[in-house]
Formats: structure tokens, sequence, C-alpha cells
């Protein structure tokens, strides 16, 4: 039963339908906000109710916890407003002006998400190893969006510019 203050992990577990185990799970993977303290208590409220049942919904349509991070922007901004992060949303948004449809979006920047964040990682952990300066560390993050943005540009040239005819 939930107190004036909220849910026990246990009481939300219950009425979420969803392991102790996973909850603090995607509490670890900055999922989901940590609970308000009360005493020795850990209660949740509704914005960790919500927060699960998109987590819940978002993986019974196939996405992983990977994906889910980033369309809801875990770490990114304000837990309690549980939208997905604002490039995720641009991007779907101008896929679906483009004609795409939005769930079609979402599931192929969630698949780009999950091939890019490893090699995104790979690239930072051997940065970090070469310029063990912590300022670069921004600047190095805008140098790869800026060589990810010529490379796109390149294929997307690629693509339209017209093919001699063989002769």
């Amino acid at each position: 039963m939930v107190s004036a203050n909220g849910y026990t992990i246990e009481e939300l577990s219950s009425a979420i339908g969803m392991s102790v185990r996973n909850i603090r799970a995607h509490q670890t993977r900055g999922l989901l906000p940590a609970p308000a303290k009360s005493g020795r208590f850990a209660l949740y409220g509704p914005v960790h109710m919500r927060r699960l049942e998109q987590i819940a919904s978002l993986q019974k349509q196939g996405f992983n916890l990977v994906s889910i991070a980033a369309m809801l922007g875990a770490g990114q901004e304000s837990p309690e407003s549980g939208a997905a992060s604002p490039e995720v949303m641009r991007a779907a948004i101008d896929m679906a002006a483009a004609g795409i449809p939005l769930p079609t979006a979402l599931r192929f920047l969630a698949q780009a998400m999950d091939s890019v964040t490893p090699v995104a990682q790979a690239m930072a952990d051997a940065h970090a190893e070469r310029v063990p300066v912590p300022y670069a560390e921004e600047d190095f993050a805008e140098l790869l969006v800026s060589a990810f943005r010529v490379a796109i540009a390149n294929r997307a040239e690629h693509r339209t510019r017209p093919r001699a005819a063989a002769g």
C-alpha cells in the first residue's frame, strides 16, 4: 500500500509488475531517478511509476536499454519530464517530416545509437589515454561530431551525384 509520501521499492515493484532487482538496475543505469529519502526509507513516487511504465513499454516494443536511455534522455535532463532527449526527438521529427513513420524513425535511431555507442566509447577511451587534459574532452567530442557531419554530408552528396554514363 502506498503511504502519503510514496512507495517503498517493494510496493513499487508490486504495483508496476517489475522485480526489485530490475528497478535497482534501471536506477544504476541512470534510467530511473533516485528515490526520495524519508528516514531510513527510500520512497518512490508517480515520476518513478511513469518512467518504469515507459521503460517496460519500450522494452515490449523491442528496444534495448541502451536505446531506451537515448530515447528517454537518461542523465541529460530532468528525470521528471520523462521525455525523449532533445537530440533524439529532433532527429525523429526530421525523419517523420521526410515521410518516415515515427516508430520506424525511433527504431532506426535506436539501432544507430546501439552501433555508434561502442565506437564512441572506444574513441573516448583512446583519447583519454593520449590526452590526459580534462578540458580537451569537450573539444574532442565536438571534433568527432564534426567528423560525423562531414561523413554524412559526403555520403549524401555521393548518393545524389549523377553517375556518369558507361560508354
